[in-house]
């Protein structure tokens, strides 16, 4: 159990010990974090609503300053989550000639006022800790414009240009729009190195980097190696301005994170590889291999997240049409998306619309995994909604069948870049068709491996069964994730 605040599942109002209360806000069930996630304070393990707190801890907790300390495990997670997400927005963008700026990010509910603890003795006295939704990114939302239009606006030479929410919907827009519920002082350590009021302003910094990576002057890797310095420069820089102690130790833990991270790129040669899910050998020869690799995984994810991004756009244009005709009760997108879901033709289909959409609950009704994480109260809330949309299945049902369409072709697209890569790796190798099949029967000497077998799997006129994907990987000293890129639709 991670270092934090409450669970959120303590409901409001409810002892907790024979010693010390815990009083969640009502203002939390009025605004339920939806999909993000809420941290557990580390005091004695929690068992489902109970927990027993002494007077020791009561202190310990009253304390802002030893809430952070007891946050450092949660802090270290919310530094590693920005330097990961930021990576995966410079990913996004290289090389797209998009210009960027600050969006709007969507309202994560209320947080602070969320916990108060009682020492439980005749004088009772109580401390409030605030809590907010920290975001875990520096860049919680991006509007983007095309790069000529641009900078037609900035040369005065046209209007300001429309732009456009980047990448909406898609995985890099959730998680990068996504929050930990954390103690206030945490969210505070944000603001001085986040928001506009301070003289030193990492997202602007940022961007400008986001920027120059979206132009090609620098790869995700470099543009990661500047986030470090100019994150470093600020926090530095609002720790020694700051006068809230509390505020001032966040940044520090801040600080130590950020120097870890940028070590490992520096020194570690294989510190990409996680963020990008491969693998790739150590040595001389291999680092060469790993560029070529990583040239490839970023254009596999860009091409991942637009997919799934003019997807979901397509299915909230359906979605919008509806709820335009029955209104918006609580819980109506939950509804949608679980009879999108009970529409798709087939068991797999369904299974890769819980994907795309990040649901938990592989072989259970939205219904069911909905009804794990909620009160009883909001699950009825949740079945009215489901009756007021399902009068409208028929266009759900529509909707479903052209999704199954497309993330076939999506499928068949995929089979075809695995030949690509094949002929990538090849090339980078300097091997001919020929060749290739002799390093491959090196190894597996059963294998058919000959000149006309290497062309055909190139073209994808041959099936990539998964035993040859391994057989690759094992010749080229990488993983087989270089050859299968994991996605929604497969």
């Amino acid at each position: 159990m991670r270092r934090g605040v409450v669970s959120s599942s303590v409901e409001s109002n409810t002892y907790i010990g024979p010693e010390v209360s815990v009083v969640t806000s009502k203002d939390r069930e009025k605004y339920p974090l939806g999909g993000n996630e809420t941290c557990s304070q580390d005091w004695q393990q929690l068992s489902g609503k109970t927990a027993i707190l002494g007077r020791e801890q009561f202190q310990e907790f009253s304390d802002p300053i030893q809430r952070v300390i007891n946050c450092r495990e949660a802090i270290h997670e919310h530094i590693e989550r920005r330097v990961a997400i930021f990576f995966q927005q410079l990913v996004c963008a290289f090389k797209t000639d998009l210009h960027f700026e600050e969006g709007k990010t969507t309202h994560q509910g209320k947080g602070e006022g969320a916990l108060t603890l009682s020492n439980g003795e005749q004088r009772t006295v109580k401390v409030e800790i605030k809590r907010n939704a920290a975001h875990s990114s520096t860049l919680p939302a991006l509007t983007a414009y095309h790069g000529n239009e641009w900078r037609e606006y900035e040369n005065k030479r046209g209007a300001k240009p429309k732009g456009f929410v980047f990448m909406k919907d898609s995985d890099l827009w959730r998680i990068s729009n996504a929050t930990m519920d954390l103690p206030i002082e945490i969210n505070n350590a944000d603001r001085e190195i986040d928001e506009k009021w301070t003289t030193s302003v990492l997202r602007q910094r940022s961007l400008a980097i986001l920027n120059r990576c979206s132009r090609g002057e620098v790869t995700p890797k470099e543009g990661l190696e500047a986030f470090f310095v100019q994150a470093r420069a600020v926090t530095q820089h609002r720790e020694r301005s700051v006068t809230d102690q509390a505020v001032k130790k966040a940044l520090e833990f801040y600080d130590e994170d950020f120097d870890f991270f940028a070590q490992g790129l520096k020194y570690d040669e294989t510190f990409l590889d996680s963020l990008l899910n491969v693998r790739v050998d150590r040595g001389d020869e291999a680092a060469k291999m790993r560029q070529a690799v990583y040239q490839l995984r970023f254009k596999a994810i860009q091409q991942l997240q637009l997919d799934q991004s003019e997807l979901l756009q397509k299915v909230n244009e359906v979605a919008k049409g509806i709820f335009a005709k029955v209104g918006k009760p609580v819980y109506h997108q939950q509804a949608f998306r679980h009879l999108l879901v009970r529409a798709m033709p087939t068991l797999e289909d369904q299974r890769r619309v819980r994907k795309m959409y990040n649901l938990p609950g592989e072989g259970l009704s939205f219904s069911s995994v909905y009804k794990l994480r909620t009160t009883q109260s909001r699950q009825g809330r949740f079945d009215k909604a489901v009756t007021a949309i399902e009068p409208h299945i028929g266009e759900i049902q529509v909707l479903a069948r052209e999704l199954s369409v497309k993330m076939q072709q999506l499928r068949i697209e995929d089979y075809s870049k695995r030949g690509a890569i094949l002929r990538h790796l090849r090339r980078f190798k300097g091997w001919s068709q020929q060749r290739l099949g002799e390093k491959i029967r090196e190894i597996f000497p059963n294998v058919p491996s000959s000149q006309t077998t290497i062309s055909r799997s190139e073209r994808m006129t041959r099936a990539f069964f998964s035993e040859f994907v391994t057989q690759l990987a094992r010749v080229f000293k990488v993983d087989e994730c270089c050859f299968i890129i994991p996605n929604f639709y497969t």
